[in-house]
């Protein structure tokens, strides 16, 4: 391929661009000229489109294909330049580095054919990947409502990457759109990717890109190719894992993608109509059961929330109704309300004095969790007497209220402190009792496709190799759950990940930022082991890499949900982080790090980094630490802060070895910060070497 000066080809070039401009050609993808001959098409790789945000400052390389031997020509606002496409058709042309700027059109033509982007952005791009959590969408976060309403923040753009799985590396990705993040488009968006790039654009003034190449539920391997897998120590064996997932899968993906479509067409026409039949079914909704003035002193009591399984009101797929009358006080009518009911199991429709005010059904994703928080309009809000109906729909065997009594509420949209408290007693009737001879049969529904993403390299073929060597400002990653358990492999696998992307952007200081996880499961109150707190400290053995940096989120877990809905936080923590590594800004960016400890008169004295201007024990007596003596037994000790260093220790271990803090899954009662209001990392002085 050999590029050439932009001013070789203005006068033929460009003048074919005016005519075609002039013939009214700038759309995003304008059809070509008629040759007597079929010439191959003009195509950009797809990563490209309108609204994308490009990366500042370094040079910008577009590629894709046409006809061979001929001159592309690629304009960005009022910067251009131009290439020959080589004998078998790429073509790749590079722009010197831009500044900050936008909206601009981008403008790609070989000539016959022209391409345009509109409404670009020069700015940031990152790249947001891992499992769940980064992929969990703003409509899930907590506070969705009032902070999807006010997404008006046309400088963000977005764009997810398709899920594809590939057992060879592929070029480029699926075709998709980049969004404008506004509040018609916010609510599918990452909400960690959100709050990140909210607070970054705010602070920097800058158009903020996101890149989202996210699968839920699977692990660090599926993301790094089998090239890095194989070289790195003591992971061989997930190469021969690839390998035996070669011979045991299809070889050709698409296949099994088309088998598995067809299998789950069939499934989900018979579920329509099973599920059409039910409604048909269901008196509730014939008989207004949703009505402010239907009857239902006839109907069970309930307590709310709760769970049907194992209790009177339990039996598996059945759409149940619930009902409950308030009295509304004068300060809460003539204003729109929010009514959050927490998760609900399986679907809903929910109403408020006989009108729909909202439903979640198998269209959202882990409906069966999913917070319930709908609008309730004010025009339907009466003084008085307002009846609250909710319709539920039980798929499975465990049905009912998922969340907590705190999140059953009715509260002011605009005005959180006044509110009702909903949990408590609620009166129910169930509408249809499903016969489950009737139910579609489930050998005819599909195979877990997550079975196959979970393999080694075969994420990293089909979503992040085609993404390689676009310019970016660096990576956020949210992964870990699917690795617990695996921690001392981890060590060795996450900063092996990290290597093989900076060896495909060929960046070896590639900025790469990632989450610690979260606090999850049932509080811990005695010290003990713990696969999340192993996984936790291998993720922050990783920080030992140039260009890294860490968000704790020990702090903001829920018991009962790996999900957290505080992405609010983790995503602020992030964009400290990339103020640091990214920018080189001189901020305090983490909570406090262990450096070293002492034995000193029956206690452990330990000194940490990134104080800030001083060590905090939030709500109080500081909590969350545990040392051990020779036996290696740990118990709960006292401690307190001095300075920049904490004391810890306990009469019944006199002579501490070592010791933990936050050290469970989920630990009751850290509460060690820095000034500036971030958790301290949690860690163990009898930490392993780092293999």
């Amino acid at each position: 391929m050999r590029f050439i000066r932009l001013k070789e080809v203005t006068t033929a070039a460009f003048a074919c661009l005016a005519l075609c401009f002039a013939a009214g050609c700038a759309t995003q993808r304008t059809a070509q000229i008629t040759h007597e001959e079929e010439k191959p098409p003009l195509t950009v790789r797809a990563v490209f489109g309108s609204n994308m945000v490009l990366q500042r400052g370094v040079p910008l390389v577009f590629n894709g294909t046409a006809e061979p031997e001929r001159p592309v020509i690629v304009r960005v606002g009022e910067s251009g330049s131009a290439a020959i496409t080589g004998p078998d058709g790429n073509w790749a042309v590079t722009l010197e580095a831009l500044p900050a700027m936008g909206p601009v059109d981008v403008l790609v033509s070989d000539v016959r054919s022209l391409i345009t982007f509109t409404n670009v952005m020069v700015g940031d791009v990152f790249i947001c990947s891992g499992q769940s959590n980064m992929e969990w969408p703003l409509k899930r976060a907590m506070n969705a409502v009032e902070e999807i309403a006010a997404a008006d923040l046309p400088g963000i753009r977005y764009r997810r990457v398709a899920r594809r799985m590939s057992t060879e590396p592929l070029a480029d990705i699926s075709s998709a759109d980049w969004q404008v993040v506004s509040p018609d488009t916010a609510g599918d968006m990452s909400g960690v990717a959100f709050f990140f790039a909210r607070e970054l654009h705010a602070e920097k003034d800058v158009a903020i890109g996101i890149v989202d190449a996210t699968w839920g539920g699977t692990p660090a391997e599926a993301w790094t190719s089998r090239k890095a897998l194989a070289a790195a120590p003591g992971l061989q064996h997930m190469v021969e894992e690839f390998d035996m997932a070669l011979r045991s899968y299809p070889r050709d993906l698409r296949r099994y993608e088309r088998r598995e479509e067809r299998i789950q067409r069939e499934y989900q026409r018979a579920f329509e109509a099973w599920y059409e039949r039910q409604d048909l079914l269901d008196p509730g909704m014939t008989d207004g059961w949703s009505a402010v003035d239907f009857d239902d002193n006839t109907w069970r009591e309930i307590d709310l929330p709760q769970i049907w399984r194992g209790t009177r009101h339990g039996r598996a797929r059945t759409i149940k109704w619930v009902r409950r009358a308030i009295d509304l006080p004068d300060d809460m009518t003539g204003q729109d309300l929010l009514l959050s009911m927490g998760g609900i199991d399986d679907e809903d429709i929910t109403y408020f004095n006989g009108h729909v005010i909202g439903r979640t059904g198998r269209e959202t994703e882990n409906h069966w969790k999913m917070p319930r928080i709908y609008r309730v309009s004010a025009d339907i809000v009466q003084s008085g007497r307002n009846v609250i109906a909710v319709r539920v729909y039980d798929f499975g065997t465990t049905g009912g209220f998922v969340g907590q009594p705190e999140q059953l509420r009715l509260s002011v949209a605009d005005n959180d402190e006044l509110s009702i408290p909903l949990a408590g007693e609620w009166r129910s009737k169930v509408g249809v009792y499903s016969d489950p001879a009737e139910h579609p049969r489930k050998e005819i529904r599909p195979r877990d496709p997550a079975a196959y993403s979970r393999s080694p390299a075969l994420l990293f073929n089909g979503m992040i190799n085609p993404l390689a060597g676009l310019p970016v400002c660096g990576v956020l990653w949210y992964q870990g759950e699917s690795n617990v358990g695996r921690a001392a492999e981890y060590r060795r696998l996450f900063p092996a990940l990290i290597n093989d992307w900076r060896s495909h952007w060929d960046d070896s200081a590639l900025p790469f930022i990632w989450v610690q996880l979260a606090n999850y499961r049932h509080p811990v109150e005695q010290p003990g082991e713990s696969d999340w707190a192993e996984l936790r400290e291998a993720q922050a053995m990783a920080l030992a890499l140039t260009n890294t940096a860490m968000a704790v989120a020990i702090d903001i877990g829920e018991a009962e949900v790996i999900h957290p809905g505080n992405k609010q936080d983790v995503g602020r923590r992030l964009a400290l982080a990339a103020r640091h590594v990214v920018y080189g800004e001189n901020i305090v960016y983490s909570g406090p790090v262990y450096q070293n400890h002492e034995v000193r008169e029956g206690e452990i004295v330990v000194t940490f980094r990134h104080v800030a201007d001083g060590l905090v024990a939030r709500d109080g007596t500081l909590r969350g630490f545990a040392v051990a003596g020779e036996d290696g037994v740990f118990v709960n000790a006292n401690a307190r802060i001095d300075g920049e260093r904490v004391v810890a220790g306990i009469p019944d271990v006199p002579r501490p070895v070592h010791l933990r803090y936050a050290w469970a899954d989920n630990p009751a009662g850290c509460n060690l910060y820095n000034s500036a209001g971030l958790p301290a990392v949690p860690f163990r002085t009898d930490r392993p070497d780092a293999e």
